[in-house]
């Protein structure tokens, strides 16, 4: 239990790293973006937006004459002078189309004199939905639940949701006559692009119609959607306008920065335990592909640093769930899941792996803890391991064996951290 604490205590510094209002803060106090006296209309989506909004309104001030944001976890309320209401996440609702709508048109009515501060996190795609001329909302979320359940990663995501959309892949930049429009972002994608962030409102997109068709296609999916075959088919032969293009003039209107992304927290996690005098062996490359296919490897690397006399592995990403089973869970009690089975009896490795934003999937679970009695506790209550991964039904079999990890929503998301302790540890080096 004390390994536990550890984990769960450099989860959270973490966490702190990549909190909104101190990032969003930092950025603008040393932002050469060219404030002056000119109004501010601020834009904010995602489920960091309150922070965020927090954090900007800590820096400017009266500067920013309105605004408006959208979030997932917290009730209808303001902050000064930016309104927040609360919208439908994964999955966009009607009140994800008014906010969208809201959004468009407050950066239409920006005139050339205003500066426009878009501010993003993870859960921005869903929460701003603006589906183009005669698609329904409902016809494009079919798609989209269709897409994340066959498991395709948020790069091809996006590249369908931007050509159905009138917000994303540029279309809220192309919107503005805003002199300057400044962007600043917590990234929940792998490589932090600019473009997939939010599916890129206020970015050139260099994905096409046809990229689109062929992300539908590669999951059999076609026939699915079909007014949004038939809009993407009509895209792909010139008769539709394409998302933003990078050489368009208002392109070179606009301003991109990170502010915090999984890196910002694994650096800060890797600094605590320097200063506690823990080895830590660092996952370089991202957590991704299938979790069943991603974690007998992932294993294997553990017994690596294991036998290397390291304390800890930490790595962080986004794996994917091909969901073919009908039970509930996500990506990280997935791969706890998949992890506990491949623990031999007597191991001494304790690990967590969970989503920063403090959901997994459609459960109250943030992620979930894995050790060598998992599987054990689990199959007491009634609970086979294997079955439970065949049937993607990972949060039934954590709530047996006392594994959930639980945070509620956290205010931030840079996607998912894996701690895993490879030895029983302290709470601090003088104590081991």
């Amino acid at each position: 239990m004390r390994s536990r604490s550890l984990l769960e205590e450099l989860f959270w510094i973490g966490l702190k790293a990549v909190g909104g209002r101190n990032a969003v803060a930092t950025a603008l106090r040393s932002s050469s973006w060219p404030i002056g006296p000119a109004p501010i209309v601020l834009l904010a989506a995602g489920k960091a937006a309150p922070a965020m909004v927090s954090g900007a309104l800590d820096v400017l001030g009266s500067r920013v004459t309105k605004g408006f944001g959208v979030c997932r976890d917290e009730p209808d309320h303001r902050i000064g002078p930016v309104e927040l209401v609360r919208a439908g996440h994964p999955h966009p609702d009607a009140r994800s189309e008014r906010a969208a709508a809201r959004a468009l048109e407050l950066a239409q009515a920006c005139t050339s004199g205003a500066r426009l501060l878009v501010l993003l996190s993870g859960g921005a795609s869903a929460l701003w939905a603006a589906p183009v001329a005669g698609v329904p909302l409902s016809e494009k979320r079919r798609l989209s639940e269709a897409l994340m359940r066959a498991g395709v990663s948020i790069e091809a995501l996006n590249a369908v949701r931007k050509h159905l959309s009138r917000i994303k892949g540029g279309g809220l930049l192309r919107s503005t006559a805003a002199q300057s429009v400044y962007t600043l972002a917590i990234s929940d994608v792998i490589g932090d692009s600019p473009s997939v962030i939010g599916s890129g409102p206020s970015v050139a997109d260099e994905s096409t119609f046809a990229d689109a068709l062929r992300v539908i296609e590669r999951a059999g999916l076609t026939g699915v959607a079909p007014i949004c075959d038939a809009y993407l088919t009509e895209g792909a032969r010139g008769l539709r306008p394409e998302t933003l293009d990078p050489r368009d003039a208002a392109a070179y209107r606009t301003h991109f920065q990170i502010v915090a992304s999984l890196e910002t927290a694994m650096a800060a996690i890797e600094a605590e335990c320097a200063r506690r005098e823990l080895r830590v062996w660092r996952r370089r490359d991202r957590l991704g592909g299938e979790v069943r296919s991603l974690a007998p490897s992932l294993y294997r690397e553990i017994l690596s640093a294991q036998e290397g006399g390291f304390d800890l592995v930490l790595a962080g990403g986004e794996p994917t769930v091909s969901v073919c089973g009908s039970g509930r869970g996500g990506r990280a009690q997935e791969l706890a899941l998949a992890l506990a089975l491949q623990l031999e009896a007597g191991s001494t490795v304790v690990g967590l792996a969970a989503g920063t934003d403090g959901s997994d999937g459609p459960t109250p679970a943030a992620g979930a803890w894995f050790d060598e009695e998992c599987v054990r506790r689990a199959q007491k209550a009634g609970i086979d391991a294997h079955s439970a991964l065949d049937q993607n039904d990972s949060y039934c079999f954590h709530r047996a064996a006392g594994s959930t990890f639980c945070t509620g929503p956290t205010g931030t998301n840079v996607t998912d951290l894996l701690l895993v302790g490879l030895r029983p540890l302290g709470l601090s080096a003088s104590t081991q």
